[in-house]
């Protein structure tokens, strides 16, 4: 065991010699130290009370943290052989926590920090900086700075099936606060909490109407899934820290898969 996070533990050396896995319904330290790396990676694990965002990490292996460990899946599968997106922690799924995770008390964002985020460049074009690259198979957000470098990474929500989210590249048409994204839930849906309490508004980058967002939410815990009308769901606290940072005509990509080649 070479990680401080699972080194305490000795369950975590029975999982990896494949004797027992983690899975739902099981409580503990053990799954409590999974729950922190998975939130610190930047996977949902956000519960919501009286409007208000809180740590998920309570040692209990309920849904929320099944969907999480899916999405982190999702992304060591691509680095890791013999992987399975089966939302249990076993063997591989440890060995590829050991490897990915950040050190103790520290995000994946945070300097010094293994963060596996894309090159922020629409296919190797400097003119073309991304701003913000959004995940689809792992469900999460990725923030850069001018610079390049990842600032933040954060859980999302898509479309479903019948309304899947377009990939491909867009730019910030306009961004709506807390009071205009009330308004647009009332006037759309006639639900003033419907974007959450921020819209960062998309156009495809030649400038042509889209549709679709970057918006808030308060439906918590379908965070990780595929349940939009289209639009990319983030916690409330998350998408305030992507509207503060991002301006109008900054790039957004939408991608199938960190792997994408036209973020190599």
């Amino acid at each position: 065991m070479q990680h401080e996070r699972f080194a305490s533990n000795t369950s975590f050396d029975t999982i990896l010699k494949g004797d027992t896995v983690l899975k739902r319904g099981d409580k503990g330290p053990a799954v409590t130290a999974v729950q922190q790396a998975l939130e610190d990676m930047g996977f949902p694990m956000t519960l919501l009370k009286d409007g208000i965002g809180f740590s998920g990490v309570d040692s209990v292996f309920g849904g929320q943290t099944e969907t999480a460990l899916k999405n982190f899946q999702v992304h060591a599968c691509k680095k890791h052989d013999g992987l399975s997106v089966n939302g249990v922690v076993d063997a591989p799924t440890l060995r590829a926590l050991i490897a990915l995770t950040p050190a103790p008390g520290r995000k994946a964002w945070d300097e010094g920090q293994p963060n596996h985020a894309p090159v922020s460049l629409w296919n190797g074009n400097p003119a073309k900086k991304l701003v913000v690259i959004v995940v689809q198979d792992e469900h999460r957000t990725f923030l850069y700075d001018a610079h390049g470098k990842c600032t933040g990474i954060f859980p999302n929500a898509q479309g479903a099936a019948a309304h899947s989210t377009d990939s491909g590249l867009k730019k910030v048409r306009t961004k709506l606060g807390e009071a205009a994204a009330k308004a647009t839930g009332k006037e759309l849906w006639n639900v003033e909490r419907a974007f959450g309490k921020r819209i960062v508004d998309l156009c495809w980058e030649s400038g042509k109407s889209h549709g679709e967002e970057l918006h808030g939410t308060y439906d918590y815990q379908t965070m990780g899934t595929d349940v939009s009308h289209g639009c990319v769901r983030h916690y409330n606290e998350d998408i305030i820290k992507v509207f503060d940072a991002v301006t109008v005509g900054d790039l957004v990509a939408i991608v199938p898969s960190i792997d994408d080649p036209r973020l190599r």
